[in-house]
Protein backbone atom coordinates (compact mmCIF):
# COMPACT_ATOMS: atom_id res chain seq x y z
CA UNK A 1 0.00 0.00 0.00
CA UNK A 2 3.13 2.40 0.65
CA UNK A 3 4.08 2.18 -3.03
CA UNK A 4 0.65 3.80 -4.10
CA UNK A 5 0.04 6.05 -1.62
CA UNK A 6 0.96 9.29 -3.45
CA UNK A 7 -1.44 8.18 -6.11
CA UNK A 8 -4.20 7.26 -3.39
CA UNK A 9 -4.35 10.40 -1.24
CA UNK A 10 -4.11 12.21 -4.99
CA UNK A 11 -7.12 10.70 -6.10
CA UNK A 12 -8.86 10.81 -2.49
CA UNK A 13 -8.35 14.39 -2.75
CA UNK A 14 -9.31 14.85 -6.63
CA UNK A 15 -12.75 12.56 -5.87
CA UNK A 16 -13.86 14.90 -2.88
CA UNK A 17 -13.30 18.11 -4.73
CA UNK A 18 -15.28 16.53 -7.82
CA UNK A 19 -18.05 14.71 -5.33
CA UNK A 20 -18.23 17.99 -3.65
CA UNK A 21 -18.79 20.42 -6.34
CA UNK A 22 -21.09 18.35 -8.05
CA UNK A 23 -22.74 17.96 -4.57
CA UNK A 24 -23.10 21.13 -4.56
CA UNK A 25 -24.02 22.19 -7.89
CA UNK A 26 -26.93 19.42 -7.72
CA UNK A 27 -28.32 21.10 -4.35
CA UNK A 28 -28.20 24.32 -6.16
CA UNK A 29 -29.49 22.81 -9.45
CA UNK A 30 -32.57 21.22 -7.00
CA UNK A 31 -33.37 24.04 -5.48
CA UNK A 32 -33.87 26.58 -8.03
CA UNK A 33 -35.95 23.50 -10.08
CA UNK A 34 -37.84 23.50 -6.98
CA UNK A 35 -38.55 26.99 -6.70
CA UNK A 36 -39.48 27.48 -10.47
CA UNK A 37 -41.33 24.37 -10.30
CA UNK A 38 -43.69 25.27 -7.03
CA UNK A 39 -44.67 28.61 -8.83
CA UNK A 40 -45.22 27.24 -11.97
CA UNK A 41 -47.19 24.15 -10.54
CA UNK A 42 -49.05 26.71 -8.32
CA UNK A 43 -49.87 28.85 -11.13
CA UNK A 44 -50.85 26.15 -13.49
CA UNK A 45 -53.39 24.70 -10.39
CA UNK A 46 -54.80 28.18 -9.95
CA UNK A 47 -55.89 28.18 -13.55
CA UNK A 48 -56.98 24.71 -13.32
CA UNK A 49 -59.07 25.56 -10.56
CA UNK A 50 -60.51 28.72 -12.03
CA UNK A 51 -61.49 26.24 -15.49
CA UNK A 52 -62.99 23.82 -13.43
CA UNK A 53 -64.89 25.97 -11.39
CA UNK A 54 -66.25 28.04 -14.21
CA UNK A 55 -67.49 23.92 -15.54
CA UNK A 56 -68.95 22.74 -12.05
CA UNK A 57 -70.85 25.82 -11.69
CA UNK A 58 -72.14 25.21 -15.37
CA UNK A 59 -73.25 21.57 -13.90
CA UNK A 60 -74.88 22.87 -11.19
CA UNK A 61 -76.94 25.33 -13.12
CA UNK A 62 -77.93 22.88 -15.41
CA UNK A 63 -79.31 21.03 -12.30
CA UNK A 64 -80.95 24.41 -11.20
CA UNK A 65 -82.54 24.88 -14.15
CA UNK A 66 -84.58 21.98 -14.28
CA UNK A 67 -86.50 23.30 -10.83
CA UNK A 68 -87.20 26.15 -12.98
CA UNK A 69 -88.67 24.84 -15.57
CA UNK A 70 -91.09 23.41 -12.95
CA UNK A 71 -92.93 26.42 -13.29
CA UNK A 72 -92.59 27.03 -17.36
CA UNK A 73 -96.31 26.60 -18.73
CA UNK A 74 -95.35 23.97 -21.12
CA UNK A 75 -96.76 20.44 -21.60
CA UNK A 76 -100.36 22.05 -22.91
CA UNK A 77 -99.92 25.30 -21.47
CA UNK A 78 -99.13 23.89 -17.94
CA UNK A 79 -96.76 23.90 -15.50
CA UNK A 80 -96.27 21.18 -13.26
CA UNK A 81 -97.64 22.63 -10.75
CA UNK A 82 -101.23 23.53 -12.56
CA UNK A 83 -100.91 19.50 -13.29
CA UNK A 84 -100.18 18.21 -9.81
CA UNK A 85 -102.94 20.58 -8.74
CA UNK A 86 -106.17 20.35 -11.14
CA UNK A 87 -107.85 17.21 -11.08
CA UNK A 88 -107.65 15.60 -14.45
CA UNK A 89 -107.13 11.79 -15.87
CA UNK A 90 -104.46 9.81 -14.12
CA UNK A 91 -103.70 8.81 -17.19
CA UNK A 92 -102.91 12.29 -18.64
CA UNK A 93 -101.12 13.46 -15.48
CA UNK A 94 -98.74 10.33 -15.52
CA UNK A 95 -98.00 11.03 -19.20
CA UNK A 96 -97.59 14.76 -18.54
CA UNK A 97 -95.15 13.96 -15.33
CA UNK A 98 -93.23 11.49 -17.29
CA UNK A 99 -92.81 13.45 -20.23
CA UNK A 100 -91.24 16.49 -18.22
CA UNK A 101 -88.99 14.48 -15.95
CA UNK A 102 -87.47 12.58 -19.51
CA UNK A 103 -87.06 16.15 -20.91
CA UNK A 104 -84.81 17.18 -17.68
CA UNK A 105 -83.07 13.51 -17.65
CA UNK A 106 -81.76 13.55 -21.24
CA UNK A 107 -80.25 17.06 -20.58
CA UNK A 108 -78.13 16.11 -18.08
CA UNK A 109 -75.34 12.73 -18.47
CA UNK A 110 -74.74 13.03 -15.07
CA UNK A 111 -78.70 12.71 -13.63
CA UNK A 112 -79.37 8.91 -12.63
CA UNK A 113 -82.97 9.42 -11.46
CA UNK A 114 -85.54 12.04 -11.42
CA UNK A 115 -88.19 11.36 -8.48
CA UNK A 116 -91.50 13.50 -8.82
CA UNK A 117 -92.98 13.31 -5.40
CA UNK A 118 -97.05 13.90 -5.72
CA UNK A 119 -98.62 14.84 -2.27
CA UNK A 120 -101.66 15.35 -2.27
CA UNK A 121 -101.81 11.94 -3.86
CA UNK A 122 -98.83 9.98 -2.34
CA UNK A 123 -98.29 8.95 -5.45
CA UNK A 124 -94.49 8.69 -6.67
CA UNK A 125 -92.61 9.04 -10.21
CA UNK A 126 -89.69 7.96 -11.20
CA UNK A 127 -87.60 8.01 -14.61
CA UNK A 128 -83.85 6.42 -14.01
CA UNK A 129 -81.31 6.37 -16.99
CA UNK A 130 -80.75 2.26 -15.94
CA UNK A 131 -83.48 -0.03 -17.47
CA UNK A 132 -83.09 -2.26 -13.98
CA UNK A 133 -83.31 0.91 -11.50
CA UNK A 134 -86.46 0.27 -9.58
CA UNK A 135 -88.11 1.07 -6.26
CA UNK A 136 -86.92 -1.41 -3.51
CA UNK A 137 -89.99 -2.54 -2.42
CA UNK A 138 -88.88 -3.39 1.03
CA UNK A 139 -88.76 0.40 1.68
CA UNK A 140 -91.64 2.26 2.11
CA UNK A 141 -90.65 5.90 0.29
CA UNK A 142 -93.45 7.95 1.03
CA UNK A 143 -92.93 6.98 4.91
CA UNK A 144 -89.45 6.96 4.61
CA UNK A 145 -87.02 9.58 6.76
CA UNK A 146 -85.32 10.96 3.65
CA UNK A 147 -88.60 12.42 2.45
CA UNK A 148 -89.94 13.48 6.04
CA UNK A 149 -86.30 15.41 5.95
CA UNK A 150 -87.92 16.80 2.46
CA UNK A 151 -90.70 17.91 3.30
CA UNK A 152 -89.21 20.70 6.21
CA UNK A 153 -87.93 22.86 3.29
CA UNK A 154 -90.46 25.73 1.44
CA UNK A 155 -89.85 26.65 -2.02
CA UNK A 156 -85.51 26.25 -2.07
CA UNK A 157 -82.90 24.11 -3.24
CA UNK A 158 -81.09 21.56 -0.87
CA UNK A 159 -78.27 19.21 -1.65
CA UNK A 160 -77.29 16.18 0.00
CA UNK A 161 -73.88 14.80 0.76
CA UNK A 162 -73.05 11.62 -1.07
CA UNK A 163 -75.07 8.76 0.33
CA UNK A 164 -77.04 5.48 -0.30
CA UNK A 165 -79.93 5.44 -2.30
CA UNK A 166 -81.61 2.37 -0.42
CA UNK A 167 -85.19 3.37 -1.73
CA UNK A 168 -84.35 2.02 -5.06
CA UNK A 169 -83.45 -1.52 -6.22
CA UNK A 170 -79.86 -0.92 -7.25
CA UNK A 171 -78.58 1.09 -4.21
CA UNK A 172 -76.51 3.53 -5.58
CA UNK A 173 -74.12 6.02 -4.09
CA UNK A 174 -75.94 9.05 -5.41
CA UNK A 175 -76.23 13.26 -4.57
CA UNK A 176 -79.49 14.52 -4.38
CA UNK A 177 -80.59 17.89 -5.27
CA UNK A 178 -84.20 18.70 -4.31
CA UNK A 179 -86.55 21.35 -3.91
CA UNK A 180 -90.41 21.07 -2.83
CA UNK A 181 -92.89 22.41 -5.31
CA UNK A 182 -95.24 25.30 -4.89
CA UNK A 183 -97.98 26.41 -6.71
CA UNK A 184 -97.16 30.14 -6.65
CA UNK A 185 -100.67 31.16 -8.52
CA UNK A 186 -102.54 29.69 -6.27
CA UNK A 187 -101.31 29.63 -2.99
CA UNK A 188 -105.32 28.63 -1.00
CA UNK A 189 -104.44 25.45 -1.62
CA UNK A 190 -101.53 25.20 -0.09
CA UNK A 191 -97.97 25.65 -0.26
CA UNK A 192 -96.52 22.26 -1.09
CA UNK A 193 -97.99 20.32 -3.88
CA UNK A 194 -95.10 18.24 -4.46
CA UNK A 195 -91.15 17.72 -4.53
CA UNK A 196 -88.86 16.71 -7.33
CA UNK A 197 -85.36 14.80 -6.41
CA UNK A 198 -82.83 14.86 -8.42
CA UNK A 199 -80.43 12.07 -7.82
CA UNK A 200 -76.82 12.41 -9.76
CA UNK A 201 -73.66 10.43 -10.41
CA UNK A 202 -71.26 12.09 -8.16
CA UNK A 203 -68.12 10.18 -10.45
CA UNK A 204 -69.89 11.86 -13.44
CA UNK A 205 -70.76 14.81 -12.04
CA UNK A 206 -66.99 15.69 -10.61
CA UNK A 207 -65.50 13.15 -13.45
CA UNK A 208 -63.46 16.42 -14.50
CA UNK A 209 -61.73 16.81 -11.21
CA UNK A 210 -60.79 13.13 -11.92
CA UNK A 211 -59.38 13.68 -15.51
CA UNK A 212 -57.75 17.11 -14.84
CA UNK A 213 -56.68 15.32 -11.31
CA UNK A 214 -54.15 13.44 -12.85
CA UNK A 215 -52.11 16.57 -13.41
CA UNK A 216 -52.49 18.21 -10.25
CA UNK A 217 -50.26 18.10 -7.00
CA UNK A 218 -52.60 19.48 -4.97
CA UNK A 219 -56.04 17.94 -3.57
CA UNK A 220 -59.09 19.61 -3.92
CA UNK A 221 -62.24 19.61 -2.22
CA UNK A 222 -66.19 20.04 -2.47
CA UNK A 223 -67.16 21.40 0.96
CA UNK A 224 -70.40 22.64 2.15
CA UNK A 225 -70.72 25.38 5.07
CA UNK A 226 -70.35 22.97 7.55
CA UNK A 227 -67.26 21.64 6.35
CA UNK A 228 -69.05 18.03 5.04
CA UNK A 229 -67.13 16.91 2.11
CA UNK A 230 -68.75 16.39 -1.15
CA UNK A 231 -65.67 15.57 -2.87
CA UNK A 232 -62.27 14.87 -2.50
CA UNK A 233 -59.43 14.87 -5.47
CA UNK A 234 -56.80 12.89 -2.88
CA UNK A 235 -56.74 11.10 0.34
CA UNK A 236 -57.81 12.30 3.96
CA UNK A 237 -54.23 13.52 5.13
CA UNK A 238 -55.10 17.05 4.74
CA UNK A 239 -58.87 16.99 6.00
CA UNK A 240 -57.88 18.51 9.34
CA UNK A 241 -57.28 21.87 7.73
CA UNK A 242 -60.89 22.49 6.17
CA UNK A 243 -61.74 22.51 10.15
CA UNK A 244 -60.04 25.12 10.65
CA UNK A 245 -61.97 27.94 12.18
CA UNK A 246 -59.20 30.48 13.05
CA UNK A 247 -56.98 30.02 9.93
CA UNK A 248 -53.57 28.68 9.33
CA UNK A 249 -50.92 29.24 11.91
CA UNK A 250 -47.48 30.16 10.47
CA UNK A 251 -45.97 27.17 9.90
CA UNK A 252 -48.80 26.32 7.93
CA UNK A 253 -49.28 28.82 6.08
CA UNK A 254 -45.29 28.29 5.23
CA UNK A 255 -46.14 24.52 4.05
CA UNK A 256 -49.15 24.88 2.39
CA UNK A 257 -51.37 27.13 -0.29
CA UNK A 258 -54.84 26.93 0.26
CA UNK A 259 -57.28 28.55 -2.32
CA UNK A 260 -61.40 28.76 -1.84
CA UNK A 261 -64.27 29.88 -4.39
CA UNK A 262 -67.42 29.73 -3.97
CA UNK A 263 -69.75 27.48 -6.53
CA UNK A 264 -73.23 28.35 -7.26
CA UNK A 265 -74.97 30.32 -4.25
CA UNK A 266 -78.13 27.92 -4.10
CA UNK A 267 -75.37 24.87 -3.42
CA UNK A 268 -73.93 26.30 -0.43
CA UNK A 269 -70.63 24.68 -2.07
CA UNK A 270 -67.36 25.52 -1.90
CA UNK A 271 -64.35 24.75 -3.99
CA UNK A 272 -61.03 24.31 -1.58
CA UNK A 273 -57.59 23.73 -3.40
CA UNK A 274 -54.68 22.79 -1.06
CA UNK A 275 -51.29 22.37 -2.11
CA UNK A 276 -48.86 21.18 0.55
CA UNK A 277 -45.25 22.32 -0.84
CA UNK A 278 -43.60 19.55 1.07
CA UNK A 279 -45.09 17.32 -2.09
CA UNK A 280 -43.82 19.44 -4.59
CA UNK A 281 -39.90 19.47 -3.32
CA UNK A 282 -40.81 15.49 -2.92
CA UNK A 283 -41.80 15.44 -6.76
CA UNK A 284 -38.46 17.73 -7.75
CA UNK A 285 -36.63 15.37 -6.36
CA UNK A 286 -38.03 12.56 -8.11
CA UNK A 287 -37.48 14.42 -11.45
CA UNK A 288 -34.18 14.96 -10.35
CA UNK A 289 -33.27 11.67 -9.86
CA UNK A 290 -34.59 10.73 -13.05
CA UNK A 291 -33.41 13.52 -14.86
CA UNK A 292 -30.40 15.16 -13.34
CA UNK A 293 -29.31 12.53 -11.62
CA UNK A 294 -28.13 10.79 -14.26
CA UNK A 295 -26.62 13.87 -16.11
CA UNK A 296 -24.70 14.51 -12.77
CA UNK A 297 -23.75 10.60 -12.26
CA UNK A 298 -22.07 10.44 -15.84
CA UNK A 299 -20.24 13.87 -15.49
CA UNK A 300 -19.05 12.36 -11.85
CA UNK A 301 -17.98 8.98 -13.66
CA UNK A 302 -15.92 10.89 -16.39
CA UNK A 303 -14.39 13.51 -14.10
CA UNK A 304 -13.28 10.38 -11.81
CA UNK A 305 -11.96 8.31 -14.77
CA UNK A 306 -9.80 11.56 -15.96
CA UNK A 307 -8.81 11.91 -12.41
CA UNK A 308 -7.66 8.49 -12.59
CA UNK A 309 -5.70 8.59 -15.44
CA UNK A 310 -4.10 12.05 -14.35
CA UNK A 311 -2.87 9.97 -11.20
CA UNK A 312 -1.55 6.84 -12.97
CA UNK A 313 0.59 9.44 -15.15
CA UNK A 314 1.74 11.37 -11.88
CA UNK A 315 1.96 8.45 -10.47
CA UNK A 316 4.21 6.09 -12.35
CA UNK A 317 6.45 9.30 -12.65
CA UNK A 318 6.74 9.30 -9.02
CA UNK A 319 7.12 5.59 -8.54
CA UNK A 320 9.84 5.30 -10.85
CA UNK A 321 12.05 8.07 -8.88
CA UNK A 322 11.10 6.12 -5.53
CA UNK A 323 12.55 3.10 -7.22
CA UNK A 324 15.39 5.05 -8.67
CA UNK A 325 16.01 6.84 -4.95
CA UNK A 326 16.30 2.96 -3.61
CA UNK A 327 18.85 2.08 -6.04
CA UNK A 328 21.20 4.85 -4.82
CA UNK A 329 20.51 3.74 -1.81
CA UNK A 330 21.95 0.32 -2.75
CA UNK A 331 25.03 2.07 -3.87
CA UNK A 332 23.97 1.88 -7.62
CA UNK A 333 25.21 5.39 -8.07
CA UNK A 334 26.00 4.51 -12.05
CA UNK A 335 22.56 4.58 -13.01
CA UNK A 336 20.41 7.29 -14.28
CA UNK A 337 17.06 8.66 -14.81
CA UNK A 338 15.71 9.70 -18.33
CA UNK A 339 14.02 12.46 -18.00
CA UNK A 340 11.36 12.56 -21.70
CA UNK A 341 9.06 15.53 -20.49
CA UNK A 342 10.06 19.75 -19.64
CA UNK A 343 8.15 20.18 -16.17
CA UNK A 344 8.18 20.64 -12.71
CA UNK A 345 8.64 16.41 -12.07
CA UNK A 346 11.39 16.88 -15.07
CA UNK A 347 12.97 19.60 -12.57
CA UNK A 348 13.30 16.97 -9.67
CA UNK A 349 14.74 14.24 -12.46
CA UNK A 350 17.38 16.53 -13.28
CA UNK A 351 17.97 16.86 -9.56
CA UNK A 352 18.19 13.76 -8.94
CA UNK A 353 20.75 12.62 -11.61
CA UNK A 354 23.07 15.78 -10.72
CA UNK A 355 22.81 14.07 -6.98
CA UNK A 356 23.77 10.78 -7.99
CA UNK A 357 26.60 12.38 -10.20
CA UNK A 358 28.29 14.75 -7.49
CA UNK A 359 27.72 11.68 -4.88
CA UNK A 360 29.52 8.88 -7.38
CA UNK A 361 32.49 11.60 -7.77
CA UNK A 362 32.66 12.42 -3.82
CA UNK A 363 32.82 8.86 -3.01
CA UNK A 364 35.91 8.05 -5.70
CA UNK A 365 37.82 10.94 -4.85
CA UNK A 366 37.22 10.66 -0.83
CA UNK A 367 35.90 7.71 0.18
CA UNK A 368 37.95 5.63 -1.73
CA UNK A 369 40.94 7.41 -0.37
CA UNK A 370 39.62 6.97 2.94
CA UNK A 371 39.28 3.29 2.60
CA UNK A 372 43.10 2.69 1.17
CA UNK A 373 44.32 4.81 3.96
CA UNK A 374 42.75 2.46 6.61
CA UNK A 375 43.72 -0.73 4.86
CA UNK A 376 47.02 0.22 4.73
CA UNK A 377 46.56 1.55 8.42
CA UNK A 378 45.38 -1.83 8.63
CA UNK A 379 48.02 -3.68 7.27
CA UNK A 380 50.67 -1.65 8.96
CA UNK A 381 49.61 -2.79 12.55
CA UNK A 382 48.97 -6.60 11.20
CA UNK A 383 52.98 -6.37 10.56
CA UNK A 384 53.38 -4.28 13.47
CA UNK A 385 52.41 -7.34 15.43
CA UNK A 386 54.54 -10.24 14.00
CA UNK A 387 57.87 -8.51 15.02
CA UNK A 388 56.22 -8.37 18.87
CA UNK A 389 55.32 -12.30 18.37
CA UNK A 390 58.61 -13.60 16.46
CA UNK A 391 60.55 -11.56 19.60
CA UNK A 392 59.04 -13.39 22.53
CA UNK A 393 58.50 -16.72 20.21
CA UNK A 394 62.85 -16.56 19.30
CA UNK A 395 63.60 -15.64 23.13
CA UNK A 396 61.97 -18.69 23.95
CA UNK A 397 63.57 -20.71 21.41
CA UNK A 398 66.93 -19.27 22.98
CA UNK A 399 66.04 -20.28 26.63
CA UNK A 400 65.03 -23.88 25.24
CA UNK A 401 68.19 -23.78 23.56
CA UNK A 402 70.19 -22.85 27.10
CA UNK A 403 68.54 -25.28 28.34
CA UNK A 404 68.76 -28.37 26.11
CA UNK A 405 67.26 -30.29 24.66
CA UNK A 406 67.31 -30.67 20.59
CA UNK A 407 64.39 -32.75 20.25
CA UNK A 408 62.10 -29.68 22.13
CA UNK A 409 64.14 -27.33 19.81
CA UNK A 410 62.67 -28.83 16.63
CA UNK A 411 58.96 -29.43 17.65
CA UNK A 412 58.83 -25.90 18.41
CA UNK A 413 60.31 -24.80 15.13
CA UNK A 414 57.93 -27.31 13.46
CA UNK A 415 54.78 -25.61 15.39
CA UNK A 416 56.08 -21.79 14.90
CA UNK A 417 56.19 -23.20 10.87
CA UNK A 418 52.24 -24.14 10.90
CA UNK A 419 51.98 -20.67 12.78
CA UNK A 420 53.33 -18.84 9.98
CA UNK A 421 51.56 -20.68 7.38
CA UNK A 422 48.07 -19.87 9.29
CA UNK A 423 48.93 -16.40 8.79
CA UNK A 424 49.70 -16.61 5.50
CA UNK A 425 46.33 -18.57 4.51
CA UNK A 426 43.65 -16.33 6.49
CA UNK A 427 42.18 -13.32 5.55
CA UNK A 428 41.64 -10.26 7.49
CA UNK A 429 38.85 -11.53 8.83
CA UNK A 430 38.67 -15.09 10.42
CA UNK A 431 35.88 -17.25 12.41
CA UNK A 432 36.62 -17.44 15.97
CA UNK A 433 37.03 -21.24 15.48
CA UNK A 434 39.82 -20.48 13.19
CA UNK A 435 41.78 -18.33 15.32
CA UNK A 436 41.27 -20.38 17.97
CA UNK A 437 43.63 -22.87 15.76
CA UNK A 438 46.14 -20.18 15.85
CA UNK A 439 45.81 -19.77 19.66
CA UNK A 440 46.11 -23.93 19.73
CA UNK A 441 49.52 -23.76 17.89
CA UNK A 442 50.55 -21.68 20.28
CA UNK A 443 49.89 -23.18 23.29
CA UNK A 444 51.50 -25.98 22.42
CA UNK A 445 54.92 -23.65 22.29
CA UNK A 446 54.42 -22.48 25.38
CA UNK A 447 53.51 -25.73 26.82
CA UNK A 448 57.11 -27.03 25.37
CA UNK A 449 58.27 -24.23 27.73
CA UNK A 450 56.27 -23.88 30.55
CA UNK A 451 55.39 -28.13 30.67
CA UNK A 452 52.44 -29.05 33.28
CA UNK A 453 52.73 -25.49 35.13
CA UNK A 454 50.52 -24.16 32.24
CA UNK A 455 46.98 -25.01 31.75
CA UNK A 456 44.56 -24.35 29.23
CA UNK A 457 40.99 -24.49 28.66
CA UNK A 458 38.68 -23.34 25.68
CA UNK A 459 34.57 -23.28 26.41
CA UNK A 460 33.50 -21.38 23.84
CA UNK A 461 30.29 -23.45 22.20
CA UNK A 462 29.40 -23.90 18.40
CA UNK A 463 27.44 -21.05 17.68
CA UNK A 464 29.88 -18.67 19.28
CA UNK A 465 32.61 -20.28 17.53
CA UNK A 466 31.26 -19.37 13.88
CA UNK A 467 31.54 -15.76 14.76
CA UNK A 468 33.78 -13.19 12.74
CA UNK A 469 36.85 -11.45 14.13
CA UNK A 470 39.99 -9.63 12.85
CA UNK A 471 42.89 -12.19 12.19
CA UNK A 472 44.95 -12.77 15.41
CA UNK A 473 42.50 -11.55 17.97
CA UNK A 474 42.93 -13.75 20.77
CA UNK A 475 46.30 -14.81 20.66
CA UNK A 476 48.14 -11.23 21.47
CA UNK A 477 45.73 -11.55 24.71
CA UNK A 478 46.84 -15.14 25.42
CA UNK A 479 50.33 -13.86 25.30
CA UNK A 480 49.82 -10.90 27.56
CA UNK A 481 48.41 -13.44 30.06
CA UNK A 482 51.20 -16.05 29.75
CA UNK A 483 54.03 -13.06 29.76
CA UNK A 484 52.70 -10.90 32.59
CA UNK A 485 50.00 -13.20 34.52
CA UNK A 486 52.76 -15.68 34.99
CA UNK A 487 55.72 -15.51 37.46
CA UNK A 488 58.36 -18.20 38.96
CA UNK A 489 56.33 -18.09 42.40
CA UNK A 490 53.12 -19.80 40.94
CA UNK A 491 52.57 -23.38 40.76
CA UNK A 492 50.21 -23.37 37.98
CA UNK A 493 49.03 -20.66 35.39
CA UNK A 494 45.33 -21.22 34.28
CA UNK A 495 43.59 -19.50 31.15
CA UNK A 496 39.95 -20.09 30.48
CA UNK A 497 38.30 -19.14 27.27
CA UNK A 498 34.57 -18.71 27.40
CA UNK A 499 31.79 -16.65 25.99
CA UNK A 500 28.77 -14.43 27.35
CA UNK A 501 25.89 -13.62 24.96
CA UNK A 502 24.57 -9.87 25.67
CA UNK A 503 21.55 -8.04 24.63
CA UNK A 504 23.77 -6.07 21.88
CA UNK A 505 25.86 -8.93 21.00
CA UNK A 506 28.43 -11.35 22.14
CA UNK A 507 31.19 -10.85 24.69
CA UNK A 508 34.61 -13.36 24.87
CA UNK A 509 36.26 -13.51 27.75
CA UNK A 510 39.92 -14.80 28.38
CA UNK A 511 40.63 -14.99 31.80
CA UNK A 512 43.44 -16.18 33.70
CA UNK A 513 44.42 -16.96 37.73
CA UNK A 514 47.77 -14.36 37.82
CA UNK A 515 48.40 -11.62 40.44
CA UNK A 516 46.10 -9.01 38.38
CA UNK A 517 47.08 -5.45 39.13
CA UNK A 518 45.74 -2.98 41.03
CA UNK A 519 42.64 0.07 39.96
CA UNK A 520 45.22 2.73 38.89
CA UNK A 521 46.81 0.44 36.81
CA UNK A 522 44.11 -1.13 35.52
CA UNK A 523 42.63 2.19 34.12
CA UNK A 524 45.77 3.25 32.83
CA UNK A 525 46.07 0.28 31.04
CA UNK A 526 42.71 0.63 29.57
CA UNK A 527 43.32 4.38 28.93
CA UNK A 528 46.57 3.68 26.94
CA UNK A 529 44.95 1.10 24.60
CA UNK A 530 42.51 3.41 23.84
CA UNK A 531 44.19 6.42 23.14
CA UNK A 532 46.25 7.11 19.71
CA UNK A 533 49.30 6.95 22.05
CA UNK A 534 52.70 6.20 19.67
CA UNK A 535 54.34 4.46 22.64
CA UNK A 536 55.85 0.94 21.15
CA UNK A 537 56.15 -0.60 24.95
CA UNK A 538 55.93 -4.54 24.28
CA UNK A 539 53.37 -4.40 27.13
CA UNK A 540 51.04 -2.64 25.65
CA UNK A 541 51.23 -3.51 21.95
CA UNK A 542 49.57 -6.33 21.73
CA UNK A 543 46.28 -5.40 23.18
CA UNK A 544 46.58 -1.77 22.01
CA UNK A 545 46.77 -3.68 18.28
CA UNK A 546 43.96 -5.71 18.96
CA UNK A 547 41.51 -3.00 20.08
CA UNK A 548 42.46 -0.79 17.04
CA UNK A 549 41.63 -3.67 14.95
CA UNK A 550 38.60 -4.57 16.35
CA UNK A 551 36.74 -0.68 16.32
CA UNK A 552 38.59 -0.70 12.67
CA UNK A 553 36.88 -3.12 11.46
CA UNK A 554 33.27 -3.79 13.45
CA UNK A 555 32.57 -0.57 14.25
CA UNK A 556 33.47 1.98 17.66
CA UNK A 557 31.30 0.52 19.27
CA UNK A 558 32.75 -2.84 19.89
CA UNK A 559 36.73 -3.61 21.21
CA UNK A 560 38.50 -4.62 24.33
CA UNK A 561 38.19 -4.19 28.17
CA UNK A 562 40.07 -5.14 30.84
CA UNK A 563 38.53 -6.21 34.77
CA UNK A 564 41.28 -6.92 36.89
CA UNK A 565 41.95 -6.65 40.91
CA UNK A 566 45.50 -6.95 42.82
CA UNK A 567 45.92 -10.58 43.14
CA UNK A 568 42.92 -11.40 41.78
CA UNK A 569 43.53 -12.15 38.26
CA UNK A 570 42.60 -10.41 34.90
CA UNK A 571 39.56 -10.75 32.58
CA UNK A 572 40.03 -9.06 29.14
CA UNK A 573 36.81 -8.75 27.16
CA UNK A 574 36.00 -8.87 23.53
CA UNK A 575 32.75 -7.51 22.81
CA UNK A 576 31.84 -8.36 19.29
CA UNK A 577 28.58 -8.15 17.35
CA UNK A 578 26.01 -11.34 17.38
CA UNK A 579 25.98 -13.36 14.12
CA UNK A 580 24.52 -11.80 11.46
CA UNK A 581 25.48 -8.97 12.40
CA UNK A 582 28.81 -8.87 12.52
CA UNK A 583 29.30 -8.74 8.41
CA UNK A 584 26.65 -5.53 8.05
CA UNK A 585 28.75 -4.10 10.05
CA UNK A 586 31.82 -5.22 8.88
CA UNK A 587 30.16 -3.49 5.08
CA UNK A 588 29.06 -0.60 7.13
CA UNK A 589 32.60 0.44 8.44
CA UNK A 590 34.28 -0.61 4.83
CA UNK A 591 31.90 2.39 3.56
CA UNK A 592 33.20 4.62 6.11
Amino acid sequence: MKKNRFVSNMLVMYSLIIVLGLGASSWFIANTMAEQMIRTQTNYEAELMDKMKVDINGRLQSVGNIFTNLYLKEYGYQNITDVLREEQDDYQRELLINQFLRASSNGNQFVKEIILVDYQRNKTYLIAKSLFQDWNKEVDFLHSDFLNEVKKYENEIIMTPVYRSDYLKEQDDVISIYMNIVDIFNMQKGPKCGAVIINIDPKTFFEIYDSQGEQQIGTTYIVDSKGVIYYRTGDESLDYLLKKTTGLSPGEKEQFVVKKADLVSWSGLSYVHIIDKGVLYREVYRLTLQQVLPVLVICLLLCLAAGVLIACLLGSRITRIVKHIRKIQKGRLDERLEVTRDDEIAVLENGLNDMSRKLEEYIDTIYVKDIKMKQAELRALQIQINPHFMFNTLESIRAMSISGGDSKTAQMLTILGNMFRWNLRHPDIVLIEDELEYVDYYMQLQELRFGERLEYEEMLNMEQKELRVPKLSLQPIIENCVNHAFNQEMDVCRIRIYGKNEADGVCILIEDNGIGMDAVTRDLLQQKIETDSKEENLYHIGLKNVNERMKLLLGSGYGLRIFSSSLQGTCVALYLPAKGQEEEDVQSNDRG
